[in-house]
């Protein structure tokens, strides 16, 4: 499964790099987010390796959940495709943490993280996730390359509260991505479910923060997002799927 762009008739096109998802796609808590951001960071290998002679189209927003994705961004990521102008040749797509994390800040969540209540509102989160992530990638099937990036734990080593329920909502009751079992599916599981099997390629990023949030972000001022360091990690990742 891929999202390619049209070709002019008249003259060759350059080769565009296009980013969509939220705020991690935004590269929001990097110094200079759209240079030291994962995507700014990934378009700079990308530049090198294509000979300088491509471009980069951002349309990530901050806060963007699956839902607010699907009834807006997307029209705008197909509008780039089939420009004329552009062609592109690769996608990366961060998605969903917004699904997630605000569920856990409101209630039943925000009173009880163990309730039943909660784990509903989680499950419910999860399903909205599953059904709009399948709607996304199922978009304008072409040859060009689609990779999507799964989620850290941005409380993994910080001992905080939430660090266990965002461990479980993100990898699932058993642990194992097993389409099998749809209602053990973590929101990771979802997206790589989904992602393979509409062809995207799966940068997992959770393992790079593993027990390593407290360096890799901005946990300790209150922030989820990462910092150079943890934003290099991942590009690093997504180079790696990219070459490989």
């Amino acid at each position: 499964m891929g999202w390619t762009g049209g070709v002019s008739a008249d003259q060759p096109t350059p080769d565009y790099y296009m980013a969509v998802g939220d705020s991690v796609a935004v590269g929001q808590g990097a110094s200079v987010p759209e240079r030291f951001g994962y995507v700014g960071l990934f378009n700079q290998f990308y530049q090198a390796d294509h000979r300088g002679e491509e471009g980069l189209a951002n349309l990530a927003v901050p806060g963007e959940t699956s839902a607010g994705f699907r009834s807006g961004q997307v029209a705008r990521a197909l509008e780039t495709i089939h420009d004329p102008d552009t062609e592109i040749k690769v996608v990366t797509l961060t998605l969903g943490i917004s699904d997630l994390l605000p569920v856990f800040r409101t209630e039943p969540c925000a009173s009880d993280l163990g309730s039943a209540a909660c784990q509903q509102a989680v499950a419910t989160a999860r399903t909205t996730l599953a059904d709009n992530y399948l709607s996304i990638l199922a978009q304008d099937p072409g040859e060009g390359r689609v990779l999507v990036t799964t989620y850290y734990n941005p409380f993994d080593g910080t001992g905080n509260p939430l660090e266990g329920p965002v461990d479980a909502a993100l990898l699932g009751s058993n642990g194992a991505a097993d389409p099998e079992e749809p209602n053990k599916l973590g929101f990771n599981d979802i997206i790589a479910c989904s992602g393979g099997a509409l062809g995207a390629e799966i940068i997992d990023v959770y393992p790079l923060f593993n027990d390593a949030a407290p360096a890799l972000t901005h946990i300790a001022e209150g922030d989820i997002h990462p910092n150079n360091d943890g934003y290099r990690a991942i590009a690093d990742a997504v180079i790696a799927t990219y070459k490989g």
